[in-house]
């Protein structure tokens, strides 16, 4: 019995297709490589059109838009609650912001966040006194 050629090569190419155009776009996203890759921020970088998390320098909290959520820091436990802890929504929402891509719960991101925007960060890549 002859093999059918002309079909095993068309579903190698249909395979060869498919693996390229997710190898493509994977290597779009300097987050799916993880820190180290996308100017030096990595999955920290601001992520304009596509954060998941905004978080606030100021106040160490992510703010967690399809949720509604803000998660934070209580001593070395973290807390996620409807409103930003001990602070009115306007004062929190007026400060400071970076939007994020995080792949998963900030506390696995935080000290490298918190290295790359203190506190004391003014939005515009300069801190505060």
């Amino acid at each position: 019995m002859k093999a059918n050629t002309s079909y095993l090569s068309g579903k190698a190419g249909f395979c060869l297709l498919c693996v390229t155009a997710i190898l493509s776009f994977t290597s779009c996203d300097p987050a799916f490589f993880g820190p180290g890759y996308g100017g030096g921020y990595g999955a920290y970088a601001p992520a304009y059109g596509r954060s998941n998390y905004t978080y606030f320098p100021r106040y160490q909290t992510y703010f967690h838009p399809q949720t509604n959520m803000y998660h934070y820091r209580n001593g070395n436990n973290w807390m996620s609650g409807p409103r930003p802890f001990g602070v009115s929504h306007n004062v929190f929402h007026n400060s400071p912001s970076v939007p994020l891509f995080l792949n998963s719960h900030p506390q696995y991101h935080h000290n490298n966040v918190m290295n790359l925007y203190p506190h004391n960060w003014n939005g515009n890549g300069r801190w505060h006194r």
